[in-house]
C-alpha cells in the first residue's frame, strides 16, 4: 500500500480565534494493503454527518473508515511474508495453533471476525458534568455489515479478551433494557490500580458497536441515540470548524480536538495522579503550587 504513494502535503493555517490542518495523500494507482481498508467508497456518505450520533459536548473526535474485509487480506498477506523471514519460521506453527486454538473456543473464524467489521468508526472525548468534577467519558463506535455480524463481533471480542487474560475478564451486566446486554470489562480481577475511574464497556445498537469508559456513560450515549438527542454536528464550534471543508473534504477523515478543554481536563486528571506518585517533596510541593488547571490554559483561544 504504502509503495503506491505518490505525495503527502500537510498544511496549517490560523483560522479565526482557532486553527485549521489539512493533508493529502496522492497515489500513483488505487491504494492497496491496509491503506485501502480505511477509504470509503465513493457511493458512501460523507464521514463527516456519522458525527450526528457523537454527544455535543465531545471535545475530541476523530471519524474514520474500516474495511474489515481488505484489512484481513492485507494482515494476511503480511503475516504469509513474515513466516518467509528465517527467525520466523519456528514460530509461525505456533502462532498458527494458538490461533486456531482461540476460534475453537469462541466459536468464529478470526478472518470473519475482522471481516464483519465494515463502515465508520469514530472515537471521542467528552467533559465530564461539571468538567472539573471526574475524569472525562470517553466512547468509540465500530459499525458492522449488519447487526447480526455486530452481534458476532461484540460477544466475540468479550471471549477474545478472556481467552487472552485467562480469567473471567468481560462480563454481561444488565442494561436496564429487554433484550440488550452490556459487556463490562471486570476490573477486579485484572489488577487495576485502585484510582482507576474507566469500567470500560459496550453494547450493540442495530449494525453499531458503541463503547464507552463506564456503564453510566454508555447508557446515557445510547439514550441519546434513542431520543435522536442533537449530537456533535449542532455543536457550534464544531459546525464553525467544518464549514471550511468542501464535499470532498467531508468525505475524508476527520480529527477534531478543543485543545484548550483537552489541557484543562489533562491537567485536572493528571496533576492529582503525579502528586501521588512523586517520592520527591520539592517536585510534589511545585504541583500542588500550580495554578487551578482551570486558570492553567485560560489564555489560549
Amino acid at each position: 500500500g504504502m509503495n503506491a504513494m505518490q505525495l503527502m502535503c500537510l498544511t496549517s493555517a490560523t483560522s479565526g480565534a482557532g486553527f485549521e490542518d489539512r493533508g493529502v495523500i496522492g497515489f500513483k494507482s488505487e491504494p492497496k494493503g491496509f491503506m485501502a481498508g480505511s477509504i470509503p467508497p465513493a457511493t458512501a456518505p460523507a464521514l463527516l454527518e456519522i458525527t450526528a450520533l457523537m454527544p455535543a459536548n465531545a471535545v475530541a473526535v476523530y471519524v474514520g473508515y474500516f474495511d474489515g474485509s481488505k484489512i484481513q487480506t492485507a494482515l494476511t498477506d503480511y503475516l504469509d511474508g513474515l513466516k518467509n523471514l528465517p527467525m520466523m519460521a519456528m514460530f509461525s506453527p505456533m502462532i498458527d495453533v494458538k490461533i486456531k486454538e482461540i476460534e475453537e473456543k469462541i466459536g468464529v473464524k478470526l478472518n470473519d471476525f475482522v471481516a464483519s467489521i465494515k463502515g465508520e468508526l469514530g472515537y471521542w472525548v467528552e467533559l465530564a458534568s461539571p468538567p472539573t468534577s471526574a475524569w472525562p467519558n470517553l466512547g468509540a463506535m465500530v459499525t458492522c455489515v449488519d447487526a447480526n455480524k455486530a452481534q458476532t463481533v461484540a460477544s466475540s471480542f468479550a471471549k477474545i479478551i478472556n481467552i487472552v487474560t485467562g480469567k473471567l475478564a468481560v462480563l454481561e451486566v444488565p442494561s436496564g433494557e429487554p433484550g440488550r446486554v452490556f459487556y463490562q470489562i471486570n476490573l477486579a480481577v485484572l489488577d487495576a490500580p485502585q484510582n482507576f475511574q474507566y469500567t470500560p464497556c459496550w453494547s450493540v445498537v442495530g449494525e453499531r458497536i458503541f463503547f464507552a469508559s463506564s456503564v453510566p456513560a454508555l447508557k446515557k450515549q445510547l439514550a441519546n441515540l434513542k431520543a435522536k438527542a442533537p449530537g456533535l454536528r449542532t455543536q457550534p464550534d464544531f459546525v464553525k470548524a467544518v464549514e471550511l471543508l468542501g464535499p470532498e473534504e467531508r468525505k475524508g477523515q476527520i480529527l477534531y480536538a478543543d485543545v484548550k478543554s483537552l489541557l484543562t481536563v489533562g491537567a485536572t486528571v493528571g496533576l492529582p495522579l503525579l502528586q501521588t506518585k512523586l517520592e520527591k517533596v520539592d517536585l510534589k510541593e511545585a504541583l500542588v503550587a500550580l495554578s487551578n488547571p482551570q486558570e492553567l490554559f485560560k489564555n489560549l483561544p
